[in-house]
């Protein structure tokens, strides 16, 4: 038997979930493609890296920051079709695209200063 609610495994003989307190019926929800996650309760649960995409697009290195917003989009579009899995492989995308970029921007910036620097240096011998 299984919680129509959560799709939690029950005893033959309950007549609620132990877990949540839901009618008990003898088939999976899950596996009828019941799925115990709402489109809140995704928002909740995967995070949202679009702010961090932007920036990392705008003030950062930009190449690598599209593909952050392109997952970012896709995590939303996956919420909203009830695809959790899917909606966190793409969050975690964005949120690994997003850094790449900060660090690689961040580093090009760097190289630029201690170029600078040096060009500085030579000028003033």
């Amino acid at each position: 038997m299984y919680c129509e609610a959560c799709g939690t495994r029950t005893s033959e003989n309950a007549a609620h979930c132990p877990a949540c307190g839901g009618p008990v019926d003898g088939r999976n929800p899950i596996l009828l493609g019941k799925s115990q996650y709402t489109t809140d309760s995704f928002n909740r649960d995967v995070p949202n890296y679009m702010a961090r995409a932007i920036v990392a697009t705008v003030l950062f290195f930009w190449p690598l920051g599209i593909p952050a917003i392109i997952n970012a989009v896709e995590s939303k579009n996956k919420i909203i079709a009830n695809d959790y899995m899917g909606a966190l492989t793409s969050a975690e995308r964005s949120k690994m695209w997003a850094n790449t970029s900060i660090g690689v921007g961040a580093g090009i910036f760097s190289l630029i200063m201690v170029a600078c620097f040096f060009i500085a240096m030579a000028d003033s011998l």
